[in-house]
């Protein structure tokens, strides 16, 4: 949210338009280059626990085993760290006011879907936040829907604020 959001408030998105007119464009790079940053620190806090882990089961004389069944795990919190942030900026583009979309965005994730999941128990497994803590919790079934349900989150949502940004003047 705030990689875009900032964009507007301190005016960084001007200059950019100015150089590359076509805000699809913009859009597109910004988007590509959230999800790669998503990536990499999803693999360095998946690295980061996996030693973490590896320490403090050393320290209490234990062996940490890891199997095949462990992959699916940490491939999907990397795909989860890749698709919430494409979520984050389409967000912020459909906002723009980085304290609405901000607090918004958590209002949701920490209220408004836990009250929804409780209400309608089947829903819950569809809505954005289940979905992407499900990604990287859940058997490889479960994974698989809980991928698909984000990637129609990320693309609803970027597409959702292309579409908004190119009719809105940027300043």
């Amino acid at each position: 949210i705030r990689a875009v959001t900032e964009e507007f408030r301190h005016g960084t998105a001007t200059p950019s338009l100015l150089a590359s007119p076509r805000r699809s464009r913009f859009v597109a790079a910004k988007v590509a280059s959230l999800a790669a940053t998503g990536v990499v620190i999803a693999a360095a806090s998946g690295a980061a626990l996996l030693g973490t882990a590896q320490w403090v089961a050393a320290a209490n004389n234990a062996e940490l085993q890891l199997g095949a069944s462990d992959w699916p795990t940490f491939m999907g919190m990397i795909a989860a760290g890749a698709l919430w942030p494409v979520v984050g900026a389409g967000l912020g583009l459909i906002v723009r006011s980085q304290v609405a979309a901000t607090v918004g965005g958590l209002v949701w994730l920490m209220a408004v879907e836990d009250m929804i999941r409780l209400r309608f128990d089947d829903l819950g497994t569809y809505l954005p936040g289940q979905a992407g803590l499900s990604l990287a919790v859940a058997s490889t079934d479960a994974a698989l829907v809980s991928a698909l349900v984000l990637i129609a989150y990320a693309v609803a949502a970027a597409a959702g604020g292309t579409l908004l940004f190119r009719s809105r003047d940027v300043t």
